[in-house]
């Protein structure tokens, strides 16, 4: 299970590469100073990435779980035409899970990636640097803007968390109200009730 997450930490790692090195040299072609970036150093420091990663492990030891009951629910089938009946449902079942998965993972990558572009973009556009090229393609020169990627996605990514935590407290906060409310009508209907017991 851990080798499949760290594979899927490699293909992440080599997508946004090819993904910030394609799209910057495909918009930047010409003349002008080139920008050299560790798009490898810029993912493994991405928070997203991190969040994303812990997500799909989760997900993997759940999806482990499954199996594990699905099988002992196939055990306990008294016939086998009924544990091959059960085994067929539950592989069709599997094969939805995983392509959900995979969907949800592809969706959440391209999310990130497109966000990493952008800041390499507007990074480069500051210190007017017309090509970005990954450092690991040039074997001499450029301008290294490594870190200030990852300051400002480090920036980025704490702001949308704390967006995210402030989305949550009003949410809570919502939730909280509507309760003290409902408590506050029941509150309110006892002594109604309790005159017309007494009448």
């Amino acid at each position: 299970m851990k080798k499949e997450v760290n594979k899927n930490y490699v293909a992440i790692c080599a997508a946004v590469v090819a993904v910030i090195a394609l799209v910057m040299c495909c918009m930047c072609c010409g003349k002008g100073k080139v920008a050299t970036i560790n798009a490898q150093m810029v993912v493994s420091r991405s928070l997203a990435i991190r969040d994303l990663q812990h997500e799909q492990q989760v997900q993997y030891e759940e999806l482990q779980k499954w199996l594990q009951e699905s099988d002992k629910a196939i055990k306990k089938q008294p016939t086998e035409a009924k544990k091959k009946e059960l085994m067929m449902r539950l592989q069709a079942e599997l094969q939805q899970k995983q392509i959900v998965m995979q969907q949800e993972y592809a969706a959440k990558t391209q999310k990130i990636e497109e966000e990493i572009v952008a800041i390499v973009e507007k990074v480069a556009h500051k210190k007017g640097l017309k090509v970005v090229m990954d450092k690991n393609s040039v074997i001499a020169g450029g301008v290294d803007i490594t870190e200030e990627v990852v300051a400002k996605l480090e920036e980025a990514e704490n702001s949308a968390a704390q967006e995210e935590a402030k989305e949550e407290t009003k949410e809570e906060a919502k939730e909280a109200e509507a309760a003290e409310e409902v408590a506050d009508e029941k509150a309110a209907a006892e002594p109604a009730k309790e005159e017309a017991k007494a009448e």
